[in-house]
């Protein structure tokens, strides 16, 4: 009699099982491209139709740049700033594609900016994360000229986004240019990256244990003066949406204020363009977030 042994890498699940669980397209039949397509025309009508300045350079390499697209209105006042990190798991996308959320916020009253950086193979994860801090310093530094308020920040990081997001301000968080951020939200993120070891998703990373857990916001000891919102889509795969929670859970353990917002009927690829609607949590948090700070603040 042959006995067949299955192999479990993470949490009981065979290599085919953790394949599927963090692969996002897994949940909506695997073909994601219909979605990246809207990210594109969309980002590409911000561009056309928004006032905003394009590939702005915060740094010497080729992809250290950023679109930056300007807050309606004529007050004298520096207007607040939201900044966006794409994700497509450290390995896909660009600025180019990551303007979805220009238009309603620019809309009422909040600056926005798509920030690229260097994705694997060309740099591994901790320079992406450098990358984003180099741009919110370069923000900070130029907020007079861009007509931003240093001291009115939000920030967002969509899937692998919102890891390189948290890490960096896990490793930067007291340096005073981050007294500015007040909130930051996370949207579909991924926060443990241990089970990436085990996908092909790590082929271009090349992730070993030690390293994917200190790069984990799942892992690390920090706490953070910032609000958090975490929203997480109804339609992500099971493993996407228990991370979701067990890192909120994590921040509320620790003392950061944290908010876990569920968004029924999206997945993890259109939650990022069902922005149109105020009411909609994500830009409802950063915009009551911003437009609070802006009216507190002076002339």
């Amino acid at each position: 009699m042959i006995f067949q042994v299955m192999t479990t890498l993470y949490r009981e699940m065979s290599p085919e099982q953790l394949e599927i669980a963090y692969s996002p397209s897994s949940a909506i039949g695997g073909d994601y491209a219909p979605f990246v397509q809207r990210y594109v025309d969309e980002s590409a009508w911000a561009r056309e139709s928004l006032r905003c300045l394009c590939d702005v350079r915060y740094g010497d390499e080729n992809e250290q740049v950023f679109d930056l697209f300007y807050a309606n209105g004529s007050s004298t006042k520096k207007r607040p700033l939201h900044l966006f990190i794409h994700g497509g798991y450290w390995q896909e996308l660009s600025q180019k594609e990551s303007a979805t959320m220009a238009k309603p916020l620019v809309e009422r009253g909040v600056t926005f900016v798509a920030v690229n950086y260097t994705l694997a193979p060309d740099a591994d994860i901790e320079q992406m994360v450098d990358e984003c801090h180099r741009c919110l310093v370069y923000l900070v530094q130029n907020s007079n000229e861009l007509g931003i308020d240093p001291d009115n920040i939000s920030i967002s990081g969509h899937s692998a986004g919102a890891q390189l997001l948290m890490h960096m301000l896990a490793q930067y968080q007291d340096e005073p240019l981050m007294q500015g951020v007040g909130l930051v939200v996370l949207i579909s993120g991924i926060y443990d990256l241990t089970p990436i070891c085990h996908t092909s998703i790590n082929e271009p990373l090349f992730l070993d244990q030690d390293r994917a857990r200190r790069l984990s916001p799942q892992f690390a000891e920090s706490t953070f003066s910032q609000s958090v919102l975490i929203a997480i889509a109804e339609k992500d795969t099971g493993e996407f949406r228990r991370q979701a929670k067990e890192y909120h859970e994590k921040l509320i353990e620790a003392g950061t204020p944290s908010r876990l917002v569920d968004c029924g009927g999206l997945n993890h690829f259109n939650i990022i363009l069902e922005m149109e609607k105020g009411a909609f949590p994500i830009i409802q948090s950063i915009v009551e977030f911003s437009i609070v700070e802006f009216s507190n603040g002076s002339d």
